[in-house]
């Protein structure tokens, strides 16, 4: 019989314990910087919050057609970044992890409704896949962050009581609607750039985690095969049929782990990329899962563990490499104090 397995992050909980004896704060590291409205062109000493100096970092050129008449990504395009930057981020992997996924598979599922990332095993080969309705919620959040920067306002909690709003409505998370952003915001060029760098950076976390529960061997199918690719319209059902691992050390580690991969393949890659995407992703879905308890029933929250609870672990991976790496931590802080507000 055909078999068929799945693996998410799992919703088992880092229990309150280990994340207070770990701690979400770097000793020395003060806590964060309330930035003015419309602060821009400023140099990032926090990830994701623009500081004095020089430009936040920014990406290429978008491709002719990335973006629709409202300055959102379209899918075509947001399949087309996510596969390169599940390639830069095994390109950026050691040696050994690198064999166990060099060139596995992408599949990314435009059919299904489902809000999900999960790394999958099908017929005993290894895969990587993305959901369109992810994509496309982390799309609107890396532009509500653009703007944000750019022009002021609070367009990331503004979008994220939308999205709570649909949900508790038992809607699928909407687009912002006409009017959330000023024709001049949308289609302004430096947003525009910012918006790309800021999905970058979360589409290399998510994605980054994945990778790492095939790399670190919690799949069991990852080992350098690269697989006969998958059919996207069967991804539905095999996410459906996927059974969370409870195992809470492999949860953190593919957290440690895909944060490192990210900030590597960073390094490397110009423009750029840090772990404010990772904290953008969580903290919208943190406000979602808090304002609406229907919320759970998204895939993303459903198999993965609490948003809240995995800041302190990226903000400390991502510290522990820089420190590794002789890079500067992030001063004078971080951009979401913890716990985060709401919370």
């Amino acid at each position: 019989m055909k078999r068929t397995r799945a693996w998410c992050l799992v919703v088992g909980l880092w229990s309150a314990t280990a994340a207070a004896q770990s701690g979400p704060w770097i000793p020395g590291v003060p806590g964060p910087v309330r930035e003015p409205p419309g602060a821009i062109g400023r140099a990032p000493t926090t990830p994701g919050v623009p500081q004095p100096g020089a430009p936040p970092a920014v990406a290429g050129p978008l491709p002719a057609g990335a973006v629709d008449a409202q300055g959102m990504f379209v899918p075509a395009f947001l399949e087309a970044e996510s596969a390169e930057i599940l390639r830069v981020l095994v390109a950026a992997l050691p040696g050994g992890k690198k064999e166990r996924v060099d060139g596995i598979p992408f599949a990314f599922d435009r059919e299904t409704q489902e809000v999900n990332a999960f790394a999958g095993c099908e017929n005993g080969a290894s895969f990587m896949a993305m959901t369109l309705p992810l994509a496309r919620t982390i799309g609107h959040l890396s532009e509500a962050k653009a703007v944000e920067e750019l022009f002021g306002g609070q367009r990331v909690s503004s979008y994220g009581k939308l999205a709570a709003d649909a949900v508790r409505a038992d809607r699928p998370i909407p687009e912002p609607p006409p009017g959330f952003y000023a024709p001049n915001e949308a289609l302004d060029p430096r947003k525009l750039a910012r918006q790309r760098v800021v999905l970058d950076e979360e589409i290399a976390f998510v994605l980054g985690h994945e990778l790492a529960h095939h790399y670190l061997g919690h799949t069991g199918c990852a080992n350098g095969d690269r697989g006969r690719g998958i059919d996207p319209t069967a991804l539905g059902r095999i996410a459906s049929r996927a059974v969370p691992m409870f195992n809470q050390p492999n949860e953190a580690a593919a957290d440690v782990s895909g944060t490192e991969n990210l900030l590597d393949a960073g390094a490397s890659r110009a423009g750029g990329m840090t772990e404010g995407g990772a904290l953008i992703v969580l903290g919208f879905f943190g406000q979602l899962s808090q304002l609406t308890p229907s919320a759970v029933a998204l895939g993303w929250l459903r198999t993965h563990p609490a948003p809240q609870l995995r800041v302190p672990i990226v903000q400390t991976a991502a510290n522990a490499w820089r420190a590794r790496k002789g890079s500067p931590l992030p001063l004078p802080g971080f951009p979401f104090p913890f716990p985060i507000p709401g919370f």
